[in-house]
């Protein structure tokens, strides 16, 4: 069975971020779209896809050799909705950058636009 084109957006997404493309990362996103950070004690507010765009291009200068691999993924067909549990690893000048993310991303009917 193939994939359903929300899934094969995120996966597209998790490639465009392995490749550390920006503007192929923005691609992805609805122009309405905003990044929200959790927890909300961080009090960082949302971002639209300019300032997405900006942090992404910032971080390119960081980090080198970045990389994400799905730990798992759940979808939601019925809401366009997919969940996705994310190691990443890079190097810095400071020394290998690790961590795990967490994306809820929703899509549009089409399921090709976050």
């Amino acid at each position: 069975m193939p994939d359903s084109p929300q899934k094969s957006t995120a996966l597209s997404l998790v490639d465009a971020f392995n490749r550390m493309d920006v503007p192929a990362i923005i691609s992805h996103r609805h122009p309405t779209c905003l990044r929200h950070f959790y927890p909300t004690a961080m009090a960082q507010r949302a971002q639209d896809n300019a300032g997405y765009s900006k942090s992404l291009t910032s971080l390119r200068t960081i980090f080198r050799n970045f990389s994400l691999v799905v730990d798992e993924l759940i979808e939601d067909s019925a809401n366009r909705r997919v969940c996705m549990w994310l190691s990443a690893r890079a190097d810095t000048a400071a020394g290998e950058y690790v961590n795990e993310y967490v994306w809820l991303l929703d899509f549009d009917e089409a399921g090709e636009k976050i």
